[in-house]
């Protein structure tokens, strides 16, 4: 409801990675590619608002580089 998106690594016992707030209700997340190593990570919000993050570019303070963008004036439901 809320919008936050959090990402726990599973090899170092489920560890908080990192977290963020989308701004509106997250709808859909997903990963690029299964078969390669993890690079960008799609997320759909509710009021037509996507935000694709590049997983390889982390800043210590400021999270992941992004990319927000408003696509049209309904929900995205799946990426």
């Amino acid at each position: 409801d809320n919008g936050d998106l959090k990402l726990f690594d599973l090899n170092m016992g489920g560890k908080l990675r990192w977290e963020t707030n989308c701004n509106n209700g997250i709808a859909s997340v997903q990963f690029d590619r299964p078969d390669i190593e993890m690079n960008k990570l799609v997320v759909t919000t509710l009021e037509s608002k996507f935000n694709v993050y590049d997983m390889r570019t982390q800043h210590q303070s400021e999270g992941f580089s992004y990319i927000s963008e408003k696509a049209h004036r309904s929900t995205i439901w799946l990426s």
